[in-house]
């Protein structure tokens, strides 16, 4: 379970002699008994004795540990508040009383002496709606970079009443962010390749979605793409291609160099909707 290679677990300092570790045991309620105990020696003294008596330093590890301990009583309390974005809406209240629900539910499955050796219990809050807006930025602009990263690479601009739907029918405060991420499948990723397939979105395009009516409209703009733009993405493409075959091993940063141009190329045509089309995004 422990080595050498693995006692460093990511180096936060660029000095090989002072590192700091983050160690993570995720879900820990589903661990046996005996493991709680065990980590109570490395929370008090940093030290892992092995069954050879060797020892694991951990003095210098930040610990965290995971737990659903608590989910179902709140996701019971969410649901009889009838959460949402509504006026009248106390936020700070639901999450004081989501934090006493959970720590309640975690003082009934671990031993006191276990939860004492933590600096810190925290308990997630629930997604707010600027936190929603956010998360489908980054969602989007993952969904930017497929679109001009595929064999027929092609521009893609949501408009804000897209987006102000997608947060609306995305938002379940029971389930966190997933919601979204379903919903920018089904009303986005799935059309758009559909109209891929049938060869309605060709190499170039520029592709603005829209809310309207009730549905989501994707409306067309052949040939914004210069043939040069296209052929730079296409290298892109080429290249990251190849970085798949670097994965696990240490290729020098080449991996993270490639990713970064491909960011780079990204915030590049965004620039180029907003002078050249006007699109706001």
């Amino acid at each position: 379970m422990f080595n050498e290679q693995l006692s460093k677990v990511a180096r936060l300092s660029p000095d090989d002699e002072k590192y700091v570790s983050l160690v993570l045991f995720d879900e820990v309620e589903k661990a046996h008994p005996k493991l709680w105990n065990l980590l109570l020696g490395i929370l008090e003294d940093g030290v892992l004795v092995l069954g050879n008596n060797e020892e694991v330093d951990f003095t210098r590890s930040i610990i965290v540990l995971t737990t659903n301990v608590g989910s179902r009583s709140m996701g019971i309390h969410l649901s009889t508040e009838g959460i949402g974005f509504q006026g009248g809406f106390e936020t700070d209240q639901v999450d004081r009383d989501l934090d006493e629900a959970a720590q309640r539910e975690a003082r009934k499955i671990f031993p006191y002496e276990f939860l004492n050796r933590f600096d810190e219990l925290i308990t997630y809050q629930t997604l707010k709606e600027d936190h929603l807006y956010r998360i489908l930025e980054n969602l989007v602009s993952n969904l930017h970079i497929r679109s001009i990263d595929c064999t027929e690479p092609f521009l893609l601009q949501l408009q804000q009443s897209a987006k102000d739907e997608l947060v609306r029918v995305g938002t379940d405060p029971k389930f966190g962010a997933r919601p979204l991420q379903r919903a920018l499948e089904a009303h986005l990723v799935t059309p758009l390749s559909h109209l891929i397939c049938s060869g309605q979105i060709r190499r170039g395009d520029l592709v603005t979605v829209e809310y309207s009516d009730g549905e989501f409209l994707f409306e067309k703009e052949a040939g914004s793409m210069t043939a040069a733009e296209i052929a730079q993405f296409e290298a892109l493409r080429e290249q990251r291609e190849r970085s798949r075959d670097l994965d696990g091993i240490d290729d020098g940063g080449e991996a993270n160099r490639i990713v970064d141009e491909v960011h780079d190329v990204s915030a590049e045509s965004d620039r180029y909707l907003q002078t050249t089309h006007g699109f706001d995004e």
